[in-house]
């Protein structure tokens, strides 16, 4: 089972063609809404099954860095501190989830652009330290990410896992260097909404690496 927290209604995770061979995935969207006793304890349900990864991507707004030009701007500091609260909300709620995931043999694994800010926040590097949690770096260029006209796009993220199958297979996934990848698209303007969404080559990465830490606890 994976169970994706925070995430879109048509995520590629969730593609049937990756529950063919038995896996289920559980998405976890903002119609569910956490961050209400109902939306919550369908995540709390879902995460209670056997053999099940936490897949969490809670939204970054507010610790990307442009929200630091923006801050600046009229009404920026209050819009920032709209997107701390929603943050802050959903934290509280994925803090319960994650428990309830670990108590029942589960593990996790949590993303953001390797920019973000939130890394730095406190309660964020407690949670990684608590849960003895790994962080691996991938560049999206590695795993797939390019425009529509086939540009690379460097985009970074870091993902942080107490699953060892899911941190080792993405290990190594950075940037090939300029003779593979002369040139990069910046992330900005129309290219900005393609990079919100895994690649097709992240997915199989995902789905595989799980797959084989579930078979590894089969044959033990």
């Amino acid at each position: 089972v994976i169970v994706e927290f925070c995430c879109g209604k048509d995520s590629l995770i969730g593609g049937k063609e990756h529950q063919r061979d038995g896996c289920e995935v559980i998405r976890i969207t903002k119609e569910h809404d956490v961050t209400t006793p109902k939306g919550l304890q369908v995540a709390l349900e879902a995460v209670r099954r056997p053999n099940c990864l936490l897949w969490v991507a809670i939204p970054c707004t507010g610790g990307i860095s442009w929200q630091r030009i923006n801050r600046l701007r009229p009404g920026g500091e209050e819009k920032l501190q709209d997107h701390y609260r929603e943050f802050q909300e959903i934290w509280d709620a994925f803090l319960k989830v994650a428990k309830a995931c670990r108590a029942h043999g589960g593990k996790i694994a949590f993303e953001w652009s390797s920019g973000c800010d939130y890394w730095h926040w406190q309660v964020v590097k407690y949670f990684v330290n608590k849960y003895q949690l790994n962080k691996v770096k991938l560049s999206g260029c590695a795993v797939g990410l390019v425009t529509d006209e086939g540009v690379p796009m460097l985009k970074p993220w870091t993902i942080a896992t107490d699953d060892s199958y899911v941190f080792q297979a993405f290990q190594g996934k950075l940037c090939p260097g300029d003779t593979a990848h002369p040139i990069h698209q910046k992330v900005e303007g129309k290219h900005t909404k393609g990079t919100e969404d895994y690649t097709p080559e992240m997915v199989k990465i995902i789905h595989r690496s799980w797959k084989r830490s579930v078979l590894s606890q089969v044959k033990l």
